[in-house]
């Protein structure tokens, strides 16, 4: 009976001991990584062909912003991504009025791809078959998070935009877009 207890009494801060050491090792937190960027498109004069803006710049600090939510982790801990959501506004807008050729109405689909240089990838998109004036959207994701990953890493990401009219327009338009990723970190 003394040589049991004498056994349970070794063993099991050992037992204890490896168990904890394996909780700390598997540490998994998500983190919420934003970036907002602006563009302005042109005046559409006509509607035979899409729009595109390439080369939108990102402001993601993927590190920094990593390090303010989550201790003991960082980019290099990177599992997945997941892309939240993509929303659009206006940013010329007199507060309770839309200019009725310049707004969301007048288009008819806008297209978010990711580019690292080498390759694109779409991200979201929205159609717009509504004529109601709108200075806001939110796009729909479209990208695999196994596809997004390798983008969000790496400094050359850029947002490509493309842009379909159904009416003209005759002003600019400047788009404020706030992008907010999910990223999941695991140790």
């Amino acid at each position: 009976m003394k040589n049991k207890v004498l056994y349970i009494a070794v063993i099991l801060p050992v037992v204890i001991y490896t168990s904890c050491s394996k909780i700390a090792e598997n540490l998994q937190r998500d983190a919420i990584v934003t970036d907002t960027v602006y563009f302005e498109i042109p005046v559409i004069a006509t509607l035979d062909n899409a729009l595109t803006l390439p080369n939108v710049a990102t402001t993601i600090n993927l590190e920094n912003q990593i390090n303010a939510q989550v201790q003991d982790l960082n980019a290099s801990n990177l599992h997945s991504v997941k892309l939240k959501s993509i929303n659009l506004g206006l940013a010329e807008i007199v507060e309770d009025s839309i200019d009725t050729k310049n707004n969301f109405a007048n288009l008819q689909s806008i297209k978010f791809s990711l580019t690292d240089g080498s390759k694109t990838d779409s991200l979201a998109s929205v159609s717009i078959p509504s004529k109601t004036l709108s200075r806001g959207l939110t796009l729909n994701p479209v990208i695999l998070p196994e596809t997004l990953k390798p983008y969000i890493s790496k400094p050359a990401m850029k947002y490509s935009i493309t842009i379909k009219a159904k009416e003209v327009t005759t002003a600019v338009m400047t788009v404020g877009a706030a992008i907010s990723y999910t990223v999941t970190l695991v140790k």
